[in-house]
Parts: structure tokens; C-alpha cells; sequence
């Protein structure tokens, strides 16, 4: 059991073939090299036990990542680890023509990025109207705040000058990692100088489930649709633990919570006696709205057949 209500199916719902479609760039570069590095010393490794226990360490988390019922980016940090060690080996003995072409590479690829930042941040800040600028309009709130930070854009400012001396301006050996971590390392700070503020309110739940606060009667709320995630946000500003009709379809709550665009009730014996008292949906999201549905008395439940 689980704060209050049993789990008879773990993980939340996501697809099947998520690791074989997002893996390869969550592991890039370390997990090229650490292939590389294992062909390299193919005849010493069996011997090397720094070695073995990298292999053993990554091949645990791999194995519980494809077994796991849950599939997200953050649980393959821990893979990064073993990778890093056994790829080490191979990032120091690159041949030059693939260190210069890797190197150049990131430059280009986060160079890029980090401009493409800047030039959102100009165009939000300067422009009169920046959301008409259909990506900025997806990203960004309604109203974005344009109260300058000026901590936050001298820290921006700081390391964009100090990437671009290690990127650019200061060559060493093994440039092509040092750029590739520098590149990552730059346009994370950016986007999280930058554009935090903004980030928050598009991404919060606060606001939401605050405007669902009012509209929560008394007893308990059912839930159909709302991803794992979602339902802890909801406990933690609302207080509300909902029973999910995926895996409770007995559950005789009057009110249910759905999360899609269109507010479509699961397969009910009489719909109509359903009334939508409450939607609502984060800032500038297109793709997640949130409805909350009263079951009339003596209406059928939303699980039962027609």
C-alpha cells in the first residue's frame, strides 16, 4: 500500500521502446568511448578488475533500466557513471582527425545553442511583441516578465566569456572533451540564468492546481489519465490523493479528474449526468489540460459498461 490506497500495477505509463529511442544520446559521448576503450584493451580487461567493476556496475544499471516498470531521462544518470570511467582511456588516445573533427563539432552544436539562447532572451527582453514568434509562444508564458535580473545576466555573461576562452582560445590536449563538457556545461547555466523565471511559471503546477482548489468538494476524487507525476503535484499543493480508475475501476468517487485536450470521459453508462465543473491547464501548454467532472446522484459510474 501506498499513502493510503494499494498499487496493483507499478511505474507509470510510457513507451515500451523508450530506452532504445533515447539512450544512445543520453550516454553520447561515453558510451562510443567506452565501446572503443573495450575493443582497445579486448586482451586486458579480463584482468583489469577496475575495469571488470565498471563493466559489472554498468551492466546492473542497464539491466534494472530495461526491467524497470518506469522509463524516464533522470534514471539513466547513474549509468553515466561506469560509462565516464571506462571511457576515459579512450577520450586520451583519440586519433587527431577525430579529436579535431569532435572538437569542431562541439563548437558548432553548442556554440549554436548558446547563440540561439542569447537571441531568444534579445528578442523577449527588446522586442515589442516576441510571441509572435511561434517557438517563443510554445515556451514561454502569455506575459513573460521582462524585469532584468542583472545577477543572473552577469553570471550569463561570465561564463558565456569564460566557455569561449576554453573553447576556443585555449587549446590543450583533449580539447574535444573539454569543449564537448564546457558546450554542455554553458548552455544549461544559460538556459537556467536566463530563463528560469519563465521556465517556473510554465512548468509549475502552482497555479493550476490552485485554481482546482475551489472547485474540490468534499470526499474522495477519482483520476483517469493523470500521469504519476501530475498526481504528486496535486497531493503536494492540493493535499488530494486520487484513485485511479485504471487500476480502482470500482472506485465510487463523484468526482473525477481527467488529463487530456479534449476532456473526454472513459466509457460511462449515462455521460450526460456528468457535469464539468473546473478546467484548466498550465501557461502556454498546448498539449496537457486538466478537467474535473461531477457525477450527478444515481448516475452510473464512469467505468460502467454501456
Amino acid at each position: 500500500r501506498f499513502v493510503g490506497f494499494s498499487v496493483p500495477v507499478l511505474g507509470a505509463a510510457h513507451d515500451p521502446g523508450f530506452w532504445a529511442k533515447n539512450l544512445w544520446w543520453i550516454t553520447f559521448p561515453a558510451a562510443p568511448l567506452t565501446v572503443l576503450a573495450l575493443w582497445r584493451g579486448r586482451g586486458a580487461w579480463r584482468t583489469d578488475e577496475r575495469m571488470q567493476s565498471a563493466a559489472v556496475f554498468a551492466a546492473v544499471v542497464f539491466g534494472v533500466l530495461v526491467a524497470s516498470a518506469s522509463a524516464r531521462d533522470g534514471y539513466a544518470l547513474p549509468l553515466l557513471l561506469p560509462l565516464a570511467l571506462l571511457g576515459a582511456r579512450s577520450a586520451l588516445a583519440l586519433a587527431p582527425r577525430v579529436e579535431l573533427a569532435w572538437c569542431v563539432g562541439a563548437r558548432v552544436l553548442f556554440g549554436g545553442i548558446a547563440a540561439a539562447l542569447w537571441l531568444a532572451w534579445t528578442s523577449v527582453m527588446l522586442a515589442h511583441d516576441p510571441l509572435r514568434l511561434r517557438a517563443l509562444a510554445d515556451l514561454l508564458p502569455p506575459h513573460p516578465d521582462r524585469h532584468l535580473h542583472v545577477a543572473a545576466l552577469a553570471c550569463a555573461l561570465a561564463a558565456t566569456a569564460g566557455a569561449a576562452r576554453l573553447m576556443v582560445f585555449y587549446p590543450r590536449r583533449q580539447a574535444a572533451l573539454q569543449t564537448w563538457v564546457t558546450g554542455i556545461a554553458l548552455c544549461w547555466l544559460l538556459a537556467a540564468a536566463l530563463f528560469m523565471p519563465w521556465a517556473d511559471e510554465v512548468k509549475s503546477y502552482r497555479q493550476v492546481f490552485g485554481a482546482l482548489r475551489p472547485a474540490l468538494g468534499p470526499g474522495c476524487v477519482a483520476s483517469y489519465g493523470v500521469a504519476e507525476s501530475e498526481r504528486g503535484m496535486l497531493h503536494y499543493y492540493d493535499g488530494i490523493v486520487t484513485e485511479q480508475l485504471e487500476t480502482r475501476p470500482s472506485s465510487a468517487c463523484t468526482l473525477i479528474l481527467l488529463e487530456n485536450p479534449e476532456g473526454r470521459l472513459p466509457q460511462c453508462g449515462d455521460a450526460g449526468s456528468w457535469q464539468p465543473v473546473w478546467d484548466g491547464a498550465r501557461p502556454a501548454d498546448r498539449h496537457e489540460h486538466f478537467w474535473l467532472f461531477l457525477r450527478a446522484p444515481g448516475a452510473a459510474r464512469c467505468t460502467d459498461r454501456d
